[in-house]
């Protein structure tokens, strides 16, 4: 069971987690990726082209273009991904983030579901795949254990970003205590629902739930009898309130 934010914290204390020609290679797949989607719409990629470039849009472009509607199909959209990341799981771990939006904290959807797309989530050549459960407290995870296949990690939201109130640890750890009903305690990572960088929570509300994240997940592995995770910015003693 991992939670990102000890993953950021490991990542400085030891430096680098990847050296510089994995970082390369990675890199250098991506973009070789990039162009060969690139290369198949040249000349229609552009927003604002010209009615001449529009007409050789190609079926299989995945590119945004001016005045035009059409449709993306999601086996379009798997093919891509796929194509963008394909050879990057030998050399590193790579994740797929799924968000339903949040501009300004704000929910854009008011009932949403992860069922629909689940078969094509896990057809993605990924290591991990990010779903928000804290905002409908875990009501899907049965559902996403399922349909995730064991060669990939499960990573799940138990903090929401939409909301300011900062979750307590209990309230965290009881979270992750049902993601483990589902979910096999290696195949499972934690995190924040989504980001907290869109103009809509302070940078101390976001501190204090990455705080929440790790206290939660230490008492679930006090529980699991695994080691617990030091927590500098919980520690009393270096407290500025005493």
């Amino acid at each position: 069971m991992e939670d990102r934010a000890t993953a950021d914290r490991q990542a400085g204390e030891d430096g680098q987690l990847l050296g510089a020609d994995d970082r390369q290679d990675g890199c250098q797949s991506v973009l070789q990726g990039s162009l060969r989607i690139r290369d198949g719409a040249i000349g229609c990629a552009q927003p604002g082209a010209s009615p001449a470039c529009r007409r050789r849009l190609p079926r299989d472009c995945i590119h945004y273009a001016a005045d035009i509607d059409w449709e993306i199909s999601t086996e379009t959209y798997v093919e891509a991904l796929n194509r963008e990341v394909r050879g990057l799981r030998d050399k590193t771990e790579v994740w797929c983030h799924t968000c339903w939006g949040n501009p300004l904290a704000q929910r854009i959807e008011s009932s949403y579901s992860y069922k629909p797309v689940l078969p094509y989530l896990d057809r993605l050549d990924v290591d991990v795949i990010t779903f928000e459960t804290a905002d409908n407290s875990g009501a899907e995870l049965p559902e996403i254990a399922a349909a995730v296949s064991r060669d990939k990690k499960i990573c799940i939201g138990v903090v929401s970003h939409r909301t300011l109130q900062v979750e307590q640890p209990d309230e965290v750890a009881a979270l992750i205590r049902n993601a483990l009903r589902y979910i096999e305690p290696e195949r499972l990572v934690l995190s924040s629902d989504c980001g907290f960088g869109r103009q809509g929570m302070s940078r101390l509300r976001a501190f204090y739930k990455m705080i929440a994240i790790v206290a939660g997940a230490n008492i679930v592995r006090e529980e699991l009898g695994l080691p617990k995770v030091a927590i500098p910015a919980a520690d009393p003693r270096y407290s500025l309130v005493r």
